[in-house]
């Protein structure tokens, strides 16, 4: 890829900085994200982006019809986007949020502010176009609203807990209390393991808890 990884300590104060944030290509691990810019040493509210030479086609919205898809290359040096691709079939409907703002603004810089956000933008990825292995790939880009006619959800939705069992940020038991996965006492640390249902929530939180279930069990099937 002809693009070059430019030194953030080179820039501009004014040089606009793209950065790309990946989610939702993971089903076993829905808040996995994979952020990245087209400069070295790039961190941005706390959040730090990978050095990855990459283009986006020029993002416009028109009032009528449907939206303009977006063309999205990136890097393959290393063979890092090849092996998402190859493990998460091609990364379609993964959201990609572009998020513009200008290197004066970046983490560790005199004028560092994270909401200095000059324009952000929210697309799905619906095909996978070119692929070199090695070199580049190209994504095809989508609003979310064209896809399906309506906006894709936020996060995964499941019937079944999506949570980490015992992960602090998101499940928090803390409890003394093992049960299996077919949610039997045991005292055997090695199979405490949580069945992900609202049963399973409820023997750890009890009965009267606001549980802390990551599942939605009311969810019914389109068909």
């Amino acid at each position: 890829m002809g693009a070059e990884v430019n030194r953030i300590q080179e820039l501009s104060q004014d040089t606009f900085i793209d950065l790309f944030e990946v989610s939702g290509y993971n089903p076993e691990s829905p808040f996995d994200k994979f952020r990245f810019a087209n400069h070295v040493g790039v961190q941005f509210g706390g959040k730090a982006y990978q050095p990855l030479a990459c283009s986006i086609e020029t993002i416009e919205y028109t009032s009528e019809g449907q939206q303009p898809e977006v063309g999205l290359t990136v890097s393959d040096n290393g063979g890092i986007i090849t092996d998402l691709i190859l493990l998460y079939n091609n990364m379609e409907g993964a959201a990609v949020k572009v998020v513009r703002t200008q290197a004066r603004y970046l983490d560790g810089q005199p004028q560092a502010d994270p909401t200095a956000i000059l324009a952000e933008a929210d697309f799905i990825i619906i095909r996978r176009d070119q692929h070199t292995p090695g070199d580049a790939i190209t994504f095809t880009l989508s609003n979310p609203i064209e896809v399906d006619g309506a906006k894709l959800p936020g996060r995964i939705c499941l019937r079944t807990c999506i949570w980490v069992y015992r992960d602090p940020d998101t499940c928090g038991y803390t409890g003394s209390t093992r049960f299996t996965l077919s949610n039997q006492r045991t005292l055997n640390p090695a199979l405490d393991k949580c069945a992900k249902s609202i049963t399973a929530c409820r023997l750890r939180f009890g009965n009267n808890a606001v549980l802390p279930f990551g599942g939605y069990p009311g969810l019914q099937r389109r068909s």
